[in-house]
């Protein structure tokens, strides 16, 4: 015969439960218990907050990202991919109507850099 299926145990099991429904309702009734259990609550989160601080404070004299300066940067990251595939779809688009930029330098670009070059060469031998 099971332990459990004994009237007597069943009972006493009763009478336990019974006497733990009331200790609960005493204790969560009871506002010095909810007082302590916010206190303990309230400081938890300071202690966290505090550490929290002291933890960022010691990554910046170390020199090194927080994980909210990862996360910024992972967004502004994200952000420019978004503004590049925007700006490739454009491009690809001004491609397809004909109207694309040439990006290759011209010739009047690559001479006008070399006049600027040699007229500062000039500048200077007069100079001397």
């Amino acid at each position: 015969m099971p332990i459990r299926s004994n009237p007597w145990v069943q009972k006493v099991m009763a009478a336990g439960e019974a006497q733990l429904d009331r200790l609960a309702s005493q204790i969560l009734g009871s506002e010095r218990f909810i007082s302590v259990v916010q206190t303990a609550v309230s400081r938890t989160l300071s202690a966290r907050d505090t550490l929290d601080r002291s933890i960022r404070a010691v990554l910046a004299t170390m020199n090194l990202p927080s994980v909210q300066d990862i996360d910024d940067l992972r967004r502004r990251l994200d952000e420019l991919d978004r503004s590049i595939s925007e700006l490739a779809d454009k491009l690809g688009q001004l491609e397809k109507a004909g109207a694309a930029p040439k990006t290759a330098r011209t010739r009047t670009a690559a001479s006008g850099k070399s006049a600027a070059k040699k007229a500062t060469a000039s500048t200077a031998k007069k100079k001397t």
